[in-house]
């Protein structure tokens, strides 16, 4: 607070729009990524399903995952129809799914939890800790959309 005698920030700290991204969590899809995005993670699948689904009009961004068959697609949309988006995005997509189980999500939290963990591998972070995350997603053969903490 910048009212008391000894603020928590120094008076006149400016932290300008950078900041916000320290972590780098906000970065878009065409950032360097890290080469075991490639060699240990099927990273060409997930780039390009969402490169498609960012095609579908309406679909303002959209990040994907794979773990073993399945492809969980998570798309950032203004839409009042996101039911008629997803359809759509799995239309688009289907020619590159290789026959994999694909889920088309639009839940706002479910986006944004996808982009960090889509982040975090192409940034090569540890994939032990990333896979903890995706299991909690990917459970028990199926994609849950609001996970349980299962750790």
């Amino acid at each position: 607070r910048f009212d008391t005698a000894t603020p928590t920030l120094p008076i006149g700290a400016d932290f300008g729009a950078a900041d916000k991204n320290y972590h780098g969590h906000l970065n878009p899809m065409n950032a360097r990524t890290h080469p075991s995005y490639y060699d240990h993670y099927d990273g060409r699948l997930a780039e390009t399903v969402a490169k498609q689904a960012t095609k579908v009009e309406q679909v303002s961004d959209a990040r994907a995952l794979v773990y073993n068959d399945h492809v969980l697609v998570a798309i950032a949309t203004n839409a009042a129809n996101t039911d008629r988006i997803e359809q759509r995005v799995v239309q688009v997509i289907a020619p590159y799914t290789k026959g994999k189980h694909v889920r088309v999500v639009s839940n706002p939290s479910m986006y944004h939890r996808v982009r960090v963990i889509d982040n975090n591998i192409r940034y090569g972070r540890p994939f032990e800790e990333i896979e903890r995350d995706l299991k909690t997603i990917f459970y028990k053969g199926q994609i849950i959309e609001r996970p349980a903490n299962t750790r």
